[in-house]
């Protein structure tokens, strides 16, 4: 039973008003960690924040970002753009993900070309 004027909190979310709103150690994880990666360096932050990798802590706080869009857009908004901007500071890229990877069995300065297997004399 909750009581009167408390706060109704589901999953996660306050739903205690006319509309459902992200609770504040949602907003305070986001944060934090926009903070540490501008404060300080996208890998300092990650390895402080005992991650095992860069790329599933982008990940994330992309995943987190995109939940809240869901609940609270404009709030999710300036989070997102400040995310962006520390990643793009950091990483001189807006997401770590941004250079496609080479197809796979292709080498760089390798002269053969696709399907042509190498001759040897």
């Amino acid at each position: 039973m909750v009581p009167p004027g408390s706060r109704k909190i589901v999953l996660g979310l306050l739903v205690d008003r006319d509309h459902v709103r992200l609770n504040r150690a949602t907003r305070s994880r986001i944060a934090e960690n926009v903070r540490g990666v501008e404060r300080f360096d996208l890998a300092q932050h990650v390895a402080n924040r005992r991650f095992c990798s860069i790329d599933g802590f982008v990940h994330h706080v992309d995943g987190l970002l995109a939940f809240a869009t869901n609940i609270e857009p404009g709030w999710a908004a300036e989070a997102k753009a400040r995310w962006q901007l520390a990643l793009e500071e950091t990483t001189g890229k807006t997401s770590p993900f941004e250079d496609p990877q080479p197809a796979l069995g292709a080498r760089a300065g390798s002269k053969q070309g696709a399907g042509q297997r190498a001759e040897h004399t």
